[in-house]
């Protein structure tokens, strides 16, 4: 299956949503209560008591279905509403365009499993890092500590790979800690 709704997804799986916004990102995972006119039904995100307001022009919300031994559906720019249906409160998450497989990095991964040095922005210095995978199109590490790295900022990696004893340096941009 390459691509379906929100409303094909199956009662009690667990839609992962992302809310991008000028302060930062927010993230939760939500089980699906019910499935109705093409939305997925939750119980509805409260913060201090209060249900989250998620109808704003200054956010987008993305939701990642992740499923077993197959690639995860993403869809982009979905909407989250409040909604009572039968006495009850929920948020009503839809989105407008179908949701598309997604491989999170587009490309062949090499497993490296070897030790390299990352400089971090915002952060003093180089740290010793496990180099998990290298692709054209990025690469992963594992960080001693998970606060020694911050989504978005620039990092360099280098490090030699023992067989050939190629030196390699690498940069890019923190996406995702995981």
């Amino acid at each position: 299956m390459g691509a379906m709704t929100l409303g094909e997804v199956q009662q009690n799986s667990i839609l992962h949503m992302e809310v991008l916004g000028k302060s930062g990102r927010l993230e939760y995972d939500l089980p699906v209560l019910f499935t109705a006119q093409g939305a997925a039904f939750v119980s509805p995100i409260t913060y201090k008591g209060q249900i989250v307001n998620f109808n704003r022009t200054d956010i987008m919300i993305n939701i990642l279905y992740t499923r077993n031994d197959e690639k995860p559906i993403q869809w982009c720019g979905c909407q989250v509403k409040t909604v009572a249906y039968k006495g009850q409160k929920y948020h009503m998450i839809s989105c407008s365009k179908i949701g598309l497989e997604v491989n999170r990095r587009g490309s062949y991964r090499i497993s490296m499993g070897i030790l390299g040095l990352a400089v971090v922005d915002g952060f003093e210095g180089k740290m010793h890092v496990v180099v998990k995978d290298i692709s054209a199109t990025g690469f992963s590490f594992i960080a001693p500590k998970e606060d020694m790295t911050k989504e978005g900022a620039d990092v360099r990696l280098t490090f030699v790979e023992e067989k050939s004893d190629l030196r390699f340096d690498l940069s890019g941009r923190l996406v995702r800690k995981v």
